[in-house]
């Protein structure tokens, strides 16, 4: 179909060329069996989406009260009815924890300001604003720095396990611009107008759920400035208030019950890419005739007995 396109302003094909198009077209009962062995696939991958949608319902769902009403020493979820609450004002929380802006417990560091002159083809990566994405890190336009200017900046050296932000356009229509790097994202360097989380008096985890808690996330909105490039400083993002338990055994505990969640939806996540390049390669194999399946349409009879 491409190859009997114009292209001018816009790529188009007209009907006539539509219409000589050859295809290759096998018997009615075979295209029957090809589509209904696709859209079989097809609901695979519409279930596994939704299931994925409902597994993350649940884990904000979950946040919500592990951040609101955390968890006693048995390990249950607080209740009200059976634990002692209080006000604060991000509403009632356990008479154990308190309510702190995020800088009591939590530092940032911002990059450097590599200059352009220094950037080359290979090298270290630069984690500029631009790479910071929504969950995962963007290296689509990526800058480097020499290995022997990057022995100069190791106090802006990164690593796997590190929360990152974007503080230029730190909201956007894709969500919240904070990356948890991961060992496919290292070696790199912090840039200027990014940050690093840093924890200072609770657990790594632990200020990661707080970081990504939809409840920090609306404090901080409120916190940006400037409409053509909508900003936040540092001090801005550390400012809005948190939930912080008393004891590091229950922020590792809560942690744990997160983390738990996360991984059913990584495992979830990762066949949903297969079941699509299932699809593919069943397209390119069943609508060429380079696969068969002429043997399951000899056992099929229920289905060639149903066709008129």
């Amino acid at each position: 179909m491409l190859s009997q396109c114009t292209v001018s302003a816009n790529t188009n094909i007209n009907q006539e060329r539509l219409k000589a198009l050859s295809i290759t077209l096998p018997p009615i009962l075979e295209q029957t069996k090809i589509a209904e062995i696709l859209s079989t696939v097809d609901r695979a991958i519409e279930q596994t989406e939704a299931l994925i949608a409902k597994q993350q319902r649940l884990k904000t769902g979950l946040m919500q009260d592990l951040l609101t009403r955390g968890i006693d020493h048995h390990g249950n979820l607080r209740s009200e009815h059976t634990h002692e609450f209080k006000d604060s004002p991000l509403g009632r929380i356990p008479v154990e924890w308190e309510v702190t802006p995020l800088s009591s417990v939590v530092d940032l560091q911002v990059g450097y300001a590599f200059k352009s002159s220094w950037f080359v083809e290979e090298g270290v990566k630069l984690l500029r604003g631009e790479n910071v994405g929504t969950g995962k890190a963007d290296w689509k336009d990526t800058r480097c720095l020499s290995l022997e200017a990057s022995e100069s900046h190791k106090d802006y050296a990164l690593a796997a396990g590190d929360m990152i932000i974007g503080m230029d356009r730190t909201f956007t229509k894709q969500g919240f611009k904070v990356t948890l790097l991961t060992d496919d994202d290292v070696p790199c360097l912090l840039v200027q107008r990014v940050g690093r989380f840093v924890p200072m008096t609770v657990p790594k985890e632990f200020m990661q759920l707080l970081i990504q808690s939809p409840a920090y996330q609306r404090e901080l909105l409120l916190q940006q400035k400037g409409m053509d490039i909508p900003h936040l400083s540092k001090s801005e993002i550390l400012t809005p208030s948190v939930p912080v338990p008393r004891e590091q055994t229950e922020m590792d505990a809560i942690a744990s019950e997160i983390a738990k969640m996360n991984a059913t939806l990584s495992s979830t996540g990762r066949s949903l890419p297969k079941l699509r390049a299932l699809k593919t390669a069943l397209m390119q194999d069943l609508l060429t005739g380079r696969r068969r399946i002429t043997a399951l349409l000899e056992v099929d009879q229920p289905l060639k007995n149903s066709l008129p």
